[in-house]
């Protein structure tokens, strides 16, 4: 193998694959990056046996070849190079990395011993804008279960396309986000449905772009292939388990609508946030709604208590509810619009928040029960 690259495209190459390696990996061969010269690409691919990523560059490939070598090692070693051609020749079990200055000779494995990536078949199912794609995903992503969850299928994302309607939903039993979208997409889909890993979806929100090239997307049995510019990341689906009805838990109407600035509501959340460190109830804030404020509440008989109140306008009665801070905090942060609307029935069921001008956009939270009245500092 004898190829010559630009390292600036070497180094993308690199960075780009690199996201699917995991470090932490048993097997010493995934953390390596196959590094494969062919035509007139040199083409970079790691995976930890759940997810693939593949990126591949132009190069002069005087001779084809494959070799791989450590992630983290070449990776280092290329983003240090000054810009300039690099030169790899594969020397028996090493691999020459050359430029006009410098010289390096790494240990490498057979590219025989690297897993066998998947190939999709056809062409794309779907194909979409990168931005629209990426704004969903963020849209839901904040809600997705722990990877320790025990309930595997709520580590990921519902995607699901209906027709000419897009809806990303994710849930870890407690709090559900659910965005949809209107598709204007360039491939013809009618119906599909996966959950796919939050890893998966996490990397490949970094790895998209706002540009006008396409998404492809291409599923394939237990798995789903997306495309886009040089980029190709593989995913495999989670299918073990149901994923909850989100049709069903949205309630179809509500008693009481709180219309208050996302912003003014963030900021008073993630103050009275500071002081919510009681151990039994952990970031636990009462909301006391009146027909115009909300004042948020937090104690920890330890340390002292907070109040802020914001201006807001309910339609129907008043109402005490507590909420663990964090979820609501998460919902203000990745909803859009200038105004929210909170909807609740009563202090024991699920609340819902969502911008006031766009209803694409969906976030269920349920309450926490109060047990005993939350005491309040003198002159709070």
């Amino acid at each position: 193998m004898k190829v010559v690259v630009d390292r600036k495209d070497m180094e993308n190459g690199i960075v780009t694959a690199a996201k699917a390696v995991n470090p932490k990996s048993p097997l010493p061969i995934l953390s390596h990056i196959l590094v494969r010269a062919e035509g007139d690409m040199l083409r970079f691919s790691a995976t930890d046996l759940e997810m693939v990523v593949e990126c591949q560059v132009r190069a002069h490939v005087l001779e084809p070849g494959a070799f791989t070598a450590p992630a983290r090692l070449l990776q280092e070693i290329v983003t240090q190079l000054p810009e300039a051609e690099v030169s790899l020749a594969l020397a028996g079990p090493q691999i020459e990395l050359r430029t006009r200055s410098s010289e390096f000779k790494i240990n490498t494995l057979s590219a025989e011993e690297f897993p066998v990536l998947p190939e999709a078949e056809g062409a794309p199912t779907l194909v979409l804008p990168q931005e629209l794609f990426r704004e969903m995903v963020r849209g839901v992503l904040f809600a997705v279960a722990p990877s320790e969850e025990t309930r595997v299928i709520l580590t990921g994302v519902l995607t699901q396309i209906d027709g000419e309607r897009a809806t990303f939903v994710a849930t870890d039993g407690r709090r559900l986000a659910r965005v949809q979208k209107h598709l204007v997409t360039e491939a013809g889909v009618s119906t599909y449905r996966a959950i796919i890993p939050q890893r998966a979806m996490n990397e490949l929100t970094r790895l998209l772009h706002d540009t006008t090239e396409p998404l492809q997307v291409t599923p394939a049995a237990g798995q789903v292939f997306f495309r886009f510019g040089s980029v190709t990341l593989v995913a495999r689906l989670l299918e073990e388990g149901r994923f909850p009805d989100c049709e069903t838990i949205i309630p179809r109407s509500f008693t009481r609508t709180i219309t208050v600035h996302r912003e003014q509501f963030l900021g008073a959340v993630r103050r009275a946030l500071i002081m919510a460190q009681e151990k039994d109830a952990p970031r636990l804030l009462k909301l006391d709604i009146e027909a115009n404020e909300i004042a948020v509440r937090s104690n920890t008989p330890d340390l002292g208590a907070a109040c802020e109140r914001v201006p807001a306008r309910l339609d129907g009665e008043p109402i005490t509810i507590a909420f663990n801070g964090r979820y609501l905090q998460d919902a203000l942060t990745n909803l859009v619009g200038e105004e929210v609307a909170v909807n609740l029935n009563d202090p024991l069921s699920m609340g819902m928040v969502c911008p006031v001008a766009n209803q694409d956009y969906v976030y269920l939270i349920m309450p926490v029960r109060i047990k005993d009245p939350v005491p309040v500092a003198a002159g709070v």
